[in-house]
């Protein structure tokens, strides 16, 4: 019975400073897929056997790419096509953690969208 006290403890402890993990915000603030929205954080807590859970989101206010947790400092990335298709390619479905979406909103990458990829040309055949 003292073990499982312990483990239930521990548990908890663990998922209390889950819950804290971002009281202060995000780690990065501007979108680095759009380069014009802002990163919000939204957090729901799910209580399992009164241990602490907290499920998060991240979303961008511009575009529709979005974080979502998998782990303890750890992100799925989903990213909008339309809003960055070259970052699409590199990120999209990748998990990252929060050190890299540091990196990732403090560099400036490349924004090339649909309608500034280079439409193809065609010609009429002749008869």
């Amino acid at each position: 019975m003292v073990l499982f006290g312990l483990v239930y403890a521990t548990v908890y402890g663990l998922g209390l400073a889950s819950v804290d993990r971002y009281r202060k915000g995000f780690v990065a603030t501007q979108c680095p897929v759009c380069h014009d929205g802002e990163l919000q954080l939204e957090s729901k807590e799910q209580p399992i056997l009164g241990i602490p859970r907290v499920r998060r989101t991240v979303k961008c206010t511009e575009c529709r790419s979005v974080l979502r947790e998998v782990g303890t400092r750890r992100w799925r990335y989903a990213v909008d096509r339309l809003s960055n298709s070259s970052l699409f390619d590199y990120l999209n479905g990748k998990v990252l953690d929060d050190l890299a979406i540091q990196r990732l909103s403090h560099h400036a990458y490349p924004i090339m969208n649909r309608s500034d990829a280079v439409q193809p040309t065609f010609t009429e055949e002749e008869e």
